[in-house]
C-alpha cells in the first residue's frame, strides 16, 4: 500500500517559492523500488528497516537510520537520551562495516577478549573454550577490568590518584 500524504512546504532553487513537498509512505519494505517511482528525490529517501538500509544506501546511512529510530523510540516514552550516547552504540555497532548486535553473537565478531564475551549469559561456555584453546586476554577494555575489580583506564589519563 502506497499513501501520499502532504508534508511541509520546501524552496525552489534559492527563490523562496514555496514547492510542495510529499510524505510517501510504504507498507513492507523494497527501498530500491521507492527510489524508482517518479518524482522521488533519491538523495532523501531512506527506510526504517536497518538491514535494508545497508543494503541499499551502505553502512553509513544504516548507522545514521539506527540511531534515528532508537532516538524516536525513546522519544515516544519520553525518555530523554543524549544523541552522543547512541551514535557511541551505533559507532561500535557499525565499526566493521555490518551491523553487529550488542549481544554475545555481535560481540563474537567485534572482540576478541575472552572476559568481555563471558559477561554475557553463556559465561561458562566461553571461559571452558578460552581455557581449551589456551586464549590469552588482555585486560584493556571497560566489561574486563569491571569484571576483575581492576580500575578502568579511562579519561584523559593526565592526572593520578593516591590510595592511602
Amino acid at each position: 500500500m502506497v499513501r501520499k500524504e502532504k508534508a511541509d512546504k520546501g524552496v525552489r532553487g534559492g527563490w523562496n517559492l514555496p514547492v510542495p513537498r510529499f510524505c510517501l509512505l510504504v507498507e513492507g519494505n523494497d527501498l530500491t523500488h521507492v527510489k524508482a517511482v517518479s518524482g522521488v528525490d533519491g538523495c532523501h529517501t531512506t527506510s526504517n528497516h536497518i538491514i535494508e538500509a545497508e543494503a541499499v544506501l551502505g553502512i553509513e546511512a544504516s548507522r545514521v537510520v539506527l540511531i534515528d529510530e532508537v532516538l524516536a523510540v525513546m522519544g515516544s516514552y519520553d525518555i530523554g537520551i543524549d544523541r552522543r550516547h547512541v551514535e557511541l552504540v551505533a559507532d561500535i555497532m557499525t565499526t566493521r562495516g555490518q551491523i553487529l548486535g550488542i549481544n554475545r553473537f555481535g560481540l563474537q565478531h567485534m572482540k576478541e577478549s575472552v572476559l568481555m564475551l563471558a559477561s554475557f549469559e553463556k559465561t561458562t561456555e566461553f571461559l571452558f573454550d578460552a581455557a581449551v584453546h589456551a586464549r590469552e586476554d588482555d585486560i584493556n577494555g571497560v566489561s574486563e577490568c569491571i569484571t576483575l575489580g581492576i580500575p578502568v583506564n579511562l579519561g584523559t589519563g593526565c592526572c593520578k590518584f593516591l590510595y592511602s
